[in-house]
């Protein structure tokens, strides 16, 4: 906890019992998305899977850098150049499609 600055309260108590149970929720997900070979399926519910595999990562991810928990790597910075790239593709698909 030498990350978070001044006093470990509730909120940041609170938060990193979330990370650790979203973690967990994460990993039983991919157990179960690996057993019920939702990874090629491509069917409903391997979207439904992944959707809530995304949302969990999202989630604790937004909830680490609120806390500085994470430090800006190489991992980082490699993750905000792809959402980069893709807001762009979004957004040319978006101009494309109001043609």
């Amino acid at each position: 906890m030498d990350r978070v600055d001044g006093e470990v309260g509730a909120y940041e108590r609170e938060s990193i019992r979330n990370i650790a149970v979203d973690t967990v929720k994460r990993n039983r997900a991919n157990r179960n998305i690996i057993a019920s070979d939702l990874i090629e399926s491509g069917d409903e519910s391997a979207d439904r899977a992944n959707k809530a595999y995304s949302r969990l990562m999202k989630d604790t991810t937004q909830e680490m850098e609120k806390l500085g928990l994470l430090e800006d790597g190489p991992a980082m910075t490699q993750a905000e150049a792809q959402a980069g790239w893709m807001d762009q593709i979004d957004e040319a698909t978006d101009e494309s499609d109001s043609e």
